[in-house]
C-alpha cells in the first residue's frame, strides 16, 4: 500500500489493506491502514510465547521469520520483509 513504509527495516509483513474490523453490533468493516494491521505481528509473538515461555526472543523471532509466507521478490526484501506473518505456522 503506498501508506506503507518500504525500506531494508521492514521484517515481517502482515495485512494493510481490506482489513476487517468487528464493530459493536457485529458487523464488519474493511479498512486500509497500518494502524489496524501494527498489533498481529507482536499478537503472534504472544501467542509463541504463552505456548513456549522459555524461548528467548531471538527464538521466537527466528520462529516468526522461518515460517512466513514469502511475498513479492524472493527471500528477504523491502516491501514484505521475510513475508506474512503465519499464526498457525509460528507455533
Amino acid at each position: 500500500a503506498p501508506f506503507s513504509q518500504f525500506n531494508h527495516q521492514v521484517c515481517i509483513a502482515t495485512l494493510g489493506v481490506d482489513g476487517n474490523s468487528m464493530f459493536p453490533g457485529g458487523y464488519y468493516k474493511s479498512w486500509d491502514v497500518t494502524s489496524m494491521s501494527a498489533p498481529h505481528v507482536p499478537g503472534v509473538t504472544v501467542l509463541i510465547w504463552s505456548h513456549f515461555p522459555d524461548k528467548t526472543a531471538q527464538q521466537i523471532r527466528q520462529a516468526l521469520e522461518s515460517t512466513v509466507q514469502d511475498l513479492g521478490e524472493h527471500g528477504k526484501d523491502d516491501f514484505f520483509g521475510h513475508g506474512l506473518v503465519l499464526a498457525d505456522c509460528a507455533y
